[in-house]
């Protein structure tokens, strides 16, 4: 077989991450958009950043926080992310295709980053296929022109992995539990990997035991500096960024913490063990045209290799990412809130694709056939179905997106900042993306709560007196995201108090009213 690579071992690495650099260079030609689309999650992320670039307070966020309707969102996010945004917002503004070259090129690290996490296990062909699968798929090339969180998340998360691996003094240490802190401060859920290096550290610990008892102190104080040092540095930068130099709401972490609940505890974990093994099978069964019986073996093979590799894994010799996996999907299993989909489960993707590539080689047949070759069957069976769902992303690339940008929201954005009062409260239920546009302060309602109690007991006390709605065109095709654009609640709740309100501007989109008088 001929060789690839020659040349010295550091060589052979330099070129290694090159070609999987080349290889994902087009992602910066795929999907690169200038607008974005009603997530309210991308508006409060830049609200934050444009906070942090002038220097405004982020306890005085324009997005009214609704405690009835906790699932929208905290009143902030963790620092980290919005962090990450302003260096972009400092020197671009609000130009949304530098956000999605600036996360593109996040995809890109990532990427490299997956190259160095999977050297020390599999075979440099098999992380090449390992790395497509995961930035090649069609649900990644449409999830980067997003601005969510989940991709610099999974950056910081294998950066921190790898130093850790290589730790062996107090200032590698100091570095990892800074990282560590940053990661907690991009996503709060990254609080599983210190818990993970604790689990580790512990079971090193006891490890010890079985050598001699001076060896033995000296190993299990080693190891109890070790965390020391990597807690105290992170929880010391988070507490730093989101509590000294960046003082978030209170409510921010108890909106977490109140979705929680130990009712039904046992019906939620079943609930959303189905939601999410059925969103990792649709990653790999992505829209595939006429060939649909394709998805439905992959989807099968790679779940099943996935359970196979994670319990051969697990009984023979488990280490500190298994761990932080075990300790991330218990969170997710508990958390109720499961709209977010796939999206969730992204971070942890490359650890259960390595996963699936142990499962794999445990499966033994009469056939000789080579794990590696196996492997670019798999990888090759998995890319050839992208094709399809990459082609229609390619058809919509140019093509503007329901959203903000689009020329009817700006003309309700500009009528909002030319005719209403910069202190005016407003209720709109994309309340975050509102705020960012037009820099004024709104607040939205719970869509499942009765309208009486959610409307004037909620509104009134925010001292709302606009309504903005969001509204269906005649004749336009059937959509589920517009569908959720529409507020019910409070159209109903209009229409049967036509005599507080009156409608002051409308487009084809958009209706804005005005409260005249309380009861």
């Amino acid at each position: 077989m001929i060789k690839l690579f020659t040349g010295t071992p550091r060589h052979k690495n330099i070129l290694k991450f090159a070609l999987v650099f080349l290889l994902c260079c087009p992602l910066l030609l795929i999907n690169i958009r200038d607008d974005i689309d009603w997530g309210d999650d991308n508006a409060h992320y830049l609200l934050q950043a444009k906070y942090i670039v002038n220097d405004i307070p982020q306890s005085q966020t324009q997005y009214v926080y609704n405690i009835n309707c906790q699932q929208l969102g905290p009143p902030a996010y963790p620092m980290g992310f919005p962090l990450l945004l302003s260096v972009v917002y400092y020197f671009e503004g609000m130009n949304f295709l530098s956000f999605s070259l600036y996360l593109t090129a996040f995809l890109i690290i990532l990427a490299l980053l997956m190259l160095w996490l999977y050297k020390d296990n599999h075979r440099f062909l098999t992380s090449v296929f390992l790395i497509l699968i995961v930035v090649y798929n069609p649900w990644t090339i449409a999830f980067k022109s997003e601005i969510m969180s989940e991709i610099p998340f999974m950056v910081v998360l294998i950066l921190t992995i790898l130093i850790y691996k290589k730790s062996e003094n107090i200032f590698s240490l100091i570095i990892v539990g800074l990282l560590t802190g940053y990661l907690i401060s991009i996503r709060t859920i990254g609080a599983a990997l210190p818990l993970a290096f604790l689990i580790d550290v512990t079971s090193n610990g006891i490890g010890s035991f079985r050598k001699k008892e001076s060896t033995a102190r000296k190993i299990i104080l080693k190891q109890f500096i070790k965390i020391v040092i990597i807690f105290f540095f992170s929880f010391g930068l988070y507490f730093l960024l989101n509590n000294l130099i960046f003082d978030i709401p209170d409510d921010s972490a108890k909106g977490y913490y109140r979705l929680f609940s130990f009712d039904g505890l046992g019906a939620i974990i079943l609930q959303n063990l189905a939601v999410y093994t059925e969103v990792l099978k649709a990653f790999f069964s992505p829209q595939n045209g006429k060939w649909l019986f394709l998805p439905l073996i992959t989807q099968s093979l790679v779940f099943t290799f996935i359970l196979l590799g994670f319990f051969s894994k697990i009984i023979k010799k488990p280490d500190f990412t298994d761990f932080f996996v075990i300790l991330y999907m218990l969170v997710l299993l508990v958390y109720p809130y499961t709209q977010s989909g796939f999206r969730f489960l992204f971070p942890i993707l490359p650890f259960l694709l390595s996963y699936a590539v142990l499962g794999l080689k445990t499966i033994r047949i009469d056939i000789e056939i080579r794990t590696s070759v196996k492997i670019i069957l798999l990888g090759f069976l998995l890319l050839i179905q992208y094709i399809y769902g990459f082609n229609e992303i390619k058809k919509q690339q140019f093509i503007s997106v329901e959203g903000p940008c689009n020329a009817e929201s700006k003309e309700a954005f500009d009528f909002i900042i030319k005719q209403t009062p910069e202190d005016a409260v407003f209720a709109f239920n994309k309340p975050r993306a509102l705020a960012l546009f037009t820099g004024r302060k709104c607040i939205s309602n719970n869509l499942v709560q009765p309208e009486k109690d959610n409307i004037e007991g909620t509104f009134f006390k925010a001292g709302v007196w606009y309504y903005l709605l969001y509204t269906r065109k005649k004749n336009e095709p059937d959509n589920p995201l517009l569908d959720e654009m529409v507020n019910k609640p409070l159209e109903n709740y209009i229409e049967n108090n036509r005599d507080m309100v009156s409608l002051i501007w409308a487009n084809k989109r958009f209706k804005l009213y005005k409260r005249t008088k309380f009861r």
